[in-house]
């Protein structure tokens, strides 16, 4: 399980998936103004306090002692799929093309 101290890899690894991924599919502009330094805060708040983010467990891919790729996952945020059992959700998943 991830903790704080990998939250800068995981900022990394999230923006560079989205340019990957999304390049030809989203503005440019929009590509080039997300900032890992940004998505490595929200991602220290996250991993600091999981309780305080619907029990939120961040999981990452690595080789060689990098990581690329992470998943999140926790409880479940829509009322009306927690009535029908689904009691918990993904909310992330993003790995590097390599």
């Amino acid at each position: 399980m991830a903790t704080a101290d990998d939250a800068s890899a995981i900022g990394a690894v999230h923006v560079a998936s989205w340019r990957e991924t999304y390049a030809g599919l989203l503005p440019q502009d929009m590509l080039d103004g997300l900032s890992a330094e940004g998505r490595a805060a929200m991602w220290a708040t996250v991993l600091d306090a999981p309780t305080s983010y619907n029990g939120t467990r961040v999981y990452v891919a690595e080789r060689a002692g990098e990581i690329l790729g992470f998943g999140a996952c926790g409880g479940q945020h829509d009322a009306a799929m927690r009535e029908r059992d689904f009691a918990g959700e993904i909310g992330a998943i993003y790995i590097l093309r390599a």
